[in-house]
């Protein structure tokens, strides 16, 4: 299989970026879940130094959780896709844990520790509104992972039905956001391991609403002067939420909001993100809004940090999209940031409507330009991927929550 050589671009403000969709001639594989093995996975891929991808399921696995209906629909899975072993050309999914109870619909990526550990975020259950689980490696090779649940929201966690995965910094600490507390506005919250084995629930900071935003919906991401970054889907001045940074404080448990942007200052801005932010070239933070831009097909969007300490910082509209009718439309994905490009998803347009990748790249500074996408077909491919990919080996990794086998969703790849 011949590989792709992505050339390395190089960026120095915001304004310098392009969006360059992926070209027709990109082959895709695709996993379907069958339901057995989970089904409409919302989150991400990460993967292990042996070349091993994990991710989850919004639903499927053995569980008995079920709809409004009272179908069944399971209560989703933690699943480990494991690279080809030569001569065979295919990939081999095993559940490593089908939630019960213990976590229902988990959301977002997971995070995996140096130990090779797993930890999950889960909308409901839990005992409570949602959870946060460890899923442990087997001692032996094939054995049963181990699964724990460290945190129940509404019963020893603060915060109610966690929307997004977690980020860990070095040390092992994790940090999430969920909705619910104190204003009913959400939180961030940091989990830190205990001597005894647990783990200890600190909120840092509740959103208050208004000029502060609300409902943060996204993944965080920590920056190296170790502050929190990320965006709220609503309040703010303008009610369609707000991208923000968290700095820690001399002393004490309460974080600084910074409001870094408004969304919806002008009529062509972007609008909810639910994303949360990346770092792109020389430490631009990047992102997406799901709604909003010039045509209404939400906006990939890059903020400048300011010149001076405390300065306002600048924000630009890198793309709207919905130009065309073949364009994707309404990403919820995160952007990843690689060797001078940006990579990222839409849940909806392309060729066939149901969802692109898209790939941004520099030409010249200040110079857009668009070329020819990958568009899901709907099919056995996927459809509507709702989470961002990841590069591994010249190759594009990501899932879809729609298509493959009855619309069970996809884990798929794209190389050239």
């Amino acid at each position: 299989m011949n590989q792709r050589n992505f050339r390395p671009f190089l960026c120095s403000t915001i304004l310098c970026l392009v969006i360059v969709r992926m070209a027709s001639a990109q082959r895709e594989q695709a996993l379907p879940f069958n339901f057995d093995d989970g089904s409409q996975p919302q989150g991400g891929l990460i993967s292990d130094s042996n070349g091993n991808l994990y991710g989850t399921t919004y639903y499927g696995g053995s569980g008995p959780c079920t709809n409004n209906q009272g179908q069944v629909v399971g209560c989703g899975t933690i699943f480990e896709i494991s690279p080809p072993v030569p001569p065979s050309t295919q990939w081999t999914e095993t559940v490593l844990h089908s939630f019960n109870g213990d976590g229902v619909f988990p959301v977002g990526n997971l995070v995996m520790d140096p130990a090779g550990n797993l930890f999950a975020v889960t909308l409901q259950g839990g005992i409570g509104t949602g959870s946060v689980n460890e899923l442990s490696p087997p001692s032996q090779p094939g054995g049963v992972w181990t699964e724990t649940t460290i945190c129940s929201f509404g019963q020893n966690c603060l915060g109610e039905y966690p929307q997004a995965g977690l980020v860990m910094d070095q040390t092992g600490n994790l940090y999430g956001t969920a909705l619910g507390n104190e204003f009913r506005a959400g939180l961030v919250y940091e989990l830190t391991p205990t001597q005894n084995g647990a783990w200890q629930q600190t909120v840092l900071y509740n959103f208050s609403g208004g000029s502060t935003g609300s409902t943060p919906e996204c993944e965080l991401v920590l920056g190296s002067n170790g502050d929190l970054y990320g965006t709220t889907t609503a309040a703010g001045a303008n009610n369609v939420g707000v991208a923000f940074e968290l700095s820690p404080p001399p002393s004490g448990e309460t974080w600084t909001e910074t409001v870094l942007h408004n969304f919806g200052q002008t009529t062509s801005d972007g609008s909810e993100p639910v994303a949360g932010l990346t770092f792109g070239p020389k430490g631009v933070p990047l992102g997406t809004t799901t709604h909003g831009g010039q045509f209404g097909g939400g906006t990939v969007f890059g903020l400048q940090p300011p010149p001076v300490p405390g300065g306002a910082w600048g924000y630009k509209v890198l793309y709207n999209f919905g130009a065309a009718s073949t364009d994707g439309t309404t990403p919820y994905s995160t952007l990843l940031f690689y060797n001078g490009s940006v990579y990222g998803t839409t849940s909806i347009g392309g060729t066939s409507g149901a969802g692109t990748v898209f790939q941004m790249q520099q030409l010249s500074p200040g110079t857009l330009s668009e070329t020819e996408t990958y568009s899901f077909t709907g099919g056995r491919d996927g459809a509507v991927p709702m989470s961002g990919v990841t590069l591994k080996d010249y190759a594009l990794y990501g899932t879809t929550t729609g298509g493959g086998f009855q619309n069970n969703g996809t884990a798929f790849r794209i190389s050239h």
